[in-house]
């Protein structure tokens, strides 16, 4: 099993690393991506294209973790759409193909697995050339059927998100989750997996995403005894306060950040609806950049997309709606008297 701390991540072992365990024909392109991800940033090139593009299946969630976004009474738009359509869908899967995008996730906002035509979507990912295909997923809805139908479809990787392996610890941070159903609709999907792949099939990987917070860090040093066995990959990330609004999570906001956001030089999210923005942390879409069905992809990347850079790059990040409270990263600021750059 593969773990993975981000606050001690060496890009350039895992990208070689990633890149072995991929299968013989995609090793070399999947290196190549994964340079393309670390780099892009560190030399503040954006490149034609985004290298990942995340689309929103279901806006809507079953689940109101503690931690979320859902817990924002401003986060709705009632002119949102919970399901994304298959035309918007097709849409988006067709001019990423085109451009070469290498990764789809199928997630943003909402629980994927709530969209009942998930695995064809996927599919169709898969058969127009996408490299790798995600999901995030809180893993409630999971049945047999289900699961067979999302690894059938070709996925490369799912991760499953968790925050606590106990029922006290988990049920009190993921409110309307179950920990003994957690386990269990886990332990099934990789049992599937184990049974496919004895018989030749390709499986995905699957992973395990955890947010380390005061609430669960005393179960941390646990995770790899309970998911030895069961799962490839565990992730531990530290904990933020999106837009620093959950009053859930009163003050409390990521202590250990990177300098500058490397979201604007590698990815684009695209809501259900189809519109479109930068970043992940922007849930209200502050940062629009236009919608699929008015304007491509490549534009709003190339064009739209380069006005927020520049921004960016010339250290007024906070005068932007949608970045002046984010607290995924560290943005860079210059002071006004000095003319020395600062971050926070």
């Amino acid at each position: 099993m593969t773990i993975i701390n981000v606050l001690k991540y060496n890009w350039v072992i895992a990208s070689i690393r990633e890149s072995i365990a991929q299968p013989w024909g995609k090793k070399l392109k999947h290196l190549k991506y994964r340079l393309l991800w670390e780099l892009r940033p560190m030399l503040k090139s954006a490149g034609k294209y985004p290298l990942a593009v995340d689309i929103e299946l279901a806006s809507e969630c079953n689940f109101r973790c503690i931690f979320c976004q859902k817990n924002d009474k401003e986060f709705w738009d009632k002119n949102e759409e919970d399901m994304m359509s298959w035309d918007t869908a097709k849409k988006l899967i067709d001019e990423c193909a085109g451009l070469g995008v290498y990764s789809m996730k199928v997630n943003w906002r909402g629980e994927p697995t709530l969209n009942p035509h998930l695995a064809e979507y996927i599919f169709y990912m898969k058969q127009r050339g996408i490299h790798e295909v995600m999901m995030n997923t809180n893993g409630s809805k999971l049945t047999v059927e289900l699961a067979d139908k999302i690894i059938h479809s070709g996925i490369d990787r799912i991760i499953f998100s968790c925050d606590g392996i106990s029922p006290e610890t988990y049920n009190k941070i993921r409110r309307g989750g179950d920990w003994n159903k957690f386990i269990a609709n886990v332990s099934m999907f990789s049992k599937r997996c184990k049974m496919y792949k004895e018989i030749g099939l390709k499986v995905p990987i699957i992973r395990i995403n955890t947010a380390i917070m005061e609430e669960n860090k005393h179960e941390i040093p646990l995770f790899h005894k309970e998911f030895a066995g069961i799962v490839d990959e565990l992730r531990f990330n530290t904990l933020y306060n999106p837009q620093k609004k959950n009053k859930l999570l009163g003050n409390r906001h990521r202590i250990v950040k990177k300098k500058g956001c490397p979201q604007i030089y590698q990815r684009m999210i695209v809501s259900a609806e189809g519109d479109a923005t930068v970043c992940c942390a922007d849930y209200q879409k502050k940062l629009k950049l236009g919608n699929i069905h008015d304007t491509s992809l490549k534009q709003m990347y190339q064009v739209n997309q380069e006005k927020v850079r520049d921004v960016h790059e010339s250290h007024n990040a906070r005068t932007l709606d949608g970045c002046k409270n984010c607290d995924l990263f560290a943005l860079s600021e210059k002071d006004k008297i000095t003319g020395k750059v600062f971050y926070r």
